[in-house]
């Protein structure tokens, strides 16, 4: 399963007119994501529509035959919601240019630093 943000994840966002009828629109939303390994405490950042459906596959020795299959299993450490693909694979690529433990440790322990991530790449 590739990691992009087309999925199921949507956010309804308020009807418009469009030649006298209305619809509503719809936005697809994406997530960034960093999972834990339980096996040896080491990170992967991604992003997904689907968080649940993301998690079972690197769970997975089935279908997973990705740099996470050996180190099964993973929880969630972190997850921010953001509108679009776009803007979660710029975050994905700044949070993975930091190589930092203590990076991902402090998104996780200061909302503010992910507020930052969404504003600059949105």
């Amino acid at each position: 399963m590739p990691s992009c943000c087309f999925g199921h994840v949507v956010q309804r966002i308020a009807p418009i007119a469009i030649g006298g009828s209305f619809i509503s629109l719809l936005r697809i939303m994406c997530f960034v994501y960093i999972i834990e390994s339980l096996k040896d405490g080491s990170f992967y950042i991604g992003r997904t529509a689907d968080l649940k459906e993301r998690l079972n596959w690197h769970n997975s020795a089935e279908l997973n035959q990705g740099i996470t299959k050996r180190k099964i299993p993973w929880n969630y450490f972190f997850t921010l919601e953001v509108e679009n693909a776009r803007i979660a694979g710029k975050i994905e690529k700044h949070i993975k240019r930091m190589k930092s433990r203590e990076y991902i440790g402090n998104l996780a322990k200061y909302p503010e630093i992910s507020e930052r991530l969404i504003e600059k790449y949105s």
